[in-house]
Parts: C-alpha cells; structure tokens; sequence
C-alpha cells in the first residue's frame, strides 16, 4: 500500500475512535480538516480515487469519485489549495 494510503487509513481508524464524533458527516468533516491542515487533501483525495476496492464497494457507479474526469479536476483544483496554510 502507498504511504498516503496508509495515513489515509489511520486517520479513518483515528476519526472512528474518537467518542464525541458519532455521525458520518461529522467523521468526514473532520478527516477533511486533518488532511487539509497537513496540506495533504490532494493525495489523499488521490488516493481515494485510485483504490477501486473502496470505489466499488462504497460508490456507486454514478458518483463523482469513480469519475476519472471529475476526480482529475478535483485534485488539480486542490493541488492550488495545499500552497496555503491552514490551522483549524
């Protein structure tokens, strides 16, 4: 497994043990603010995408992840924002 992916998979585990965060929004809301104050979002997004284990079993066919097109946009497009530093 490529090493984001691995960071990818502590934050989830991280994210999952924590007791005071019990809604998946609230779990997403707060993985997307630890990889974005590492300035990683990008990768992990990457990732994400290229994991088609994830992709097919979480995904539906139709969703903007398992676009190739959509997701290379996305990725450029949050490229621009790991330039910026972010605390929150």
């Amino acid at each position: 497994m490529h090493l984001c992916g691995v960071f990818v998979c502590l934050f989830v585990c991280l994210l999952c043990s924590l007791q005071h965060v019990q809604s998946d929004s609230a779990k997403c809301r707060g993985w997307i603010r630890l990889a974005v104050n590492e300035c990683s979002l990008a990768s992990y997004i990457t990732v994400l995408c290229q994991d088609s284990y994830i992709l097919t079993s979480y995904y539906e066919t139709y969703s903007f992840v398992r676009d190739p097109e959509m997701t290379s946009t996305l990725t450029e497009l949050l490229a621009g924002v790991t330039l910026i530093a972010f605390n929150l």
